[in-house]
Order: structure tokens, then sequence, then C-alpha cells
């Protein structure tokens, strides 16, 4: 009985989003936007198409932009100089994927609280 009860809580710790003591954790990135299509929260993350993280906030800034609140898996270093893209699906919802930017990788990496550029890439769809 006692085994199920550790198994619960860490359950339900793991999927509240909590970081266990002994887990990776997760760090948060800002992405500042000139527009949000399709970005809400718990919109998918992706490093060159592999899931890395999650929106957990969208929000406006004082110059007309918007502010993307974004966690990132612990084990998961991005390069400095990657650049995050908004990309739309057939259905209208939004993934923001990193990618490789000019020149070679950073030696850098971002940390817990970086803010960072993206760019929103037009849905060919939105035409029709």
């Amino acid at each position: 009985m006692l085994a199920t009860f550790l198994i619960l809580a860490i359950l339900i710790l793991r999927l509240g989003g909590l970081a266990l003591p002994w887990g990776q954790g997760k760090y948060t990135v800002y992405v500042e936007l000139p527009q949000a299509p399709g970005i809400t929260v718990g919109t998918p993350v992706r490093d060159r198409g592999i899931r890395i993280g999650e929106v957990t906030d969208v929000a406006f800034t004082d110059d007309a932009k918007v502010l993307v609140t974004v966690q990132i898996n612990g084990d998961v270093q991005l390069p400095r100089n990657e650049l995050c893209r908004v990309k739309g699906t057939l259905l209208g919802d939004a993934i923001l994927d990193f990618v490789p930017g000019s020149g070679p990788p950073s030696k850098e990496f971002l940390k817990d609280g970086d803010q960072i550029e993206g760019v929103v890439f037009s849905n060919p769809l939105e035409i029709l």
C-alpha cells in the first residue's frame, strides 16, 4: 500500500509539471514575437522536430509584440544562436521549432530566464 501511494505521488508531481529532486527539471526561456498565431498554453516546443518542452504563457508586451513563455526540459541545451520559428499546422495550431542559426553552433547555451527573438512563418493556407 505504501508503494502505491509513493507511485501516485510521483505521478501527480510529474503530470503537474513539477520537477522531482532527482529529475532533470525544466528551465524557462522567453520568446518575443511580432504575433502569435495559434499559440496557446500547451503548444509544443521542438528542437529540429523533437519535442523538448511546451508553452506556459502568452502575453502582450508594451511595444505591441507578444511574449511567449516556454519551459524547456532540463536535459536539453539550446545554443544561443538557434532560431525559434513559429509554424502553423493544417488544423490552425502552431508549433515553436528551434532550428540551427547561421554560422557554427554557439558554445554558449540559453539559460533560465533568457529572452530571444523569434520569427513567424506565414501559413500558405491563409490565402484560401
